[in-house]
């Protein structure tokens, strides 16, 4: 809660203070109903400020990495069998979406080169790679099953926490007031010094931010959809390097 927050809240406690003083000179006692009233005119300015404080945000909720919902959002990756009705020949694809790190750490690492080497058979060939930085995912398109199962085993055995490198991650999902996935939104990282708006949340709603922001308190993060519309979150403690932070997001 910032000082300004908090400034009616100690206005308030002062009248109050500065009442109460007054009354007590003039009797040693003072009735329960006089509490009571003190206790309600108090919830009631606590409640002032929570709303006050609260207004015009997007929700935030924590979630644990570990729950079904963070999982959820965070799927390993399947891989889908096409035949080509011309050719005859079956293509096989899949969407590779990281739980820690950057895409484009992994999708150039020199042993994703060694595995497809190693797996190449008599149906090796044709070998595609679409990469979306922004949204944090690459499909993957092979002649060989054996080889997309390699490139698949070797950037997953990558993508492991870098604390290291000074590398965190903040993942969830962003929603409407209806639980409706949001899509297509573009979502910011903001605190003290830190300015991050390079991540665009997928067709399900869900993003991947892998980030190297320091610790501390401050952040927040902007959501900016729809037409023209920009939401931001109450502030928050981060804390940082090697951390994983799983969120829900919730917009009107």
């Amino acid at each position: 809660m910032s000082k300004l927050a908090l400034l009616p809240l100690f206005l308030f406690a002062l009248a109050v203070g500065g009442a109460a003083s007054l009354l007590l000179r003039r009797r040693l006692r003072f009735s329960l109903r006089w509490l009571l009233f003190v206790s309600v005119m108090v919830g009631l300015v606590l409640g002032g400020v929570t709303w006050w404080q609260t207004a015009g945000h997007a929700r935030l909720q924590r979630v644990d990495p570990a729950s079904p919902d963070a999982l959820a959002w965070r799927p390993e990756p399947v891989i889908v069998e096409r035949k080509d009705k011309t050719t005859g020949s079956t293509e096989y694809a899949a969407r590779f979406m990281p739980h820690y790190r950057s895409i484009h750490q992994l999708v150039d690492l020199p042993e994703v080169a060694e595995a497809r080497a190693s797996a190449k058979d008599e149906t090796s060939g044709s070998f595609g790679v679409t990469y979306y930085h922004t949204e944090q995912q690459v499909i993957y398109e092979s002649s060989s099953r054996a080889e997309l199962e390699a490139v698949l085993k070797t950037v997953e055995a990558a993508d492991v926490p870098r604390p290291d490198l000074d590398e965190s991650v903040i993942f969830g999902v962003v929603v409407d007031s209806n639980g409706d996935p949001v899509g297509g939104a573009t979502i910011d990282l903001l605190g003290p010094s830190v300015y991050i708006n390079n991540f665009i949340t997928r067709d399900d709603g869900t993003f991947h931010m892998p980030n190297t922001a320091p610790a501390g308190r401050g952040y927040y993060l902007r959501v900016r959809y729809g037409d023209g519309r920009s939401m931001r979150t109450s502030s928050f403690h981060y804390d940082g390097p090697g951390s994983e932070l799983g969120v829900r997001v919730t917009v009107d």
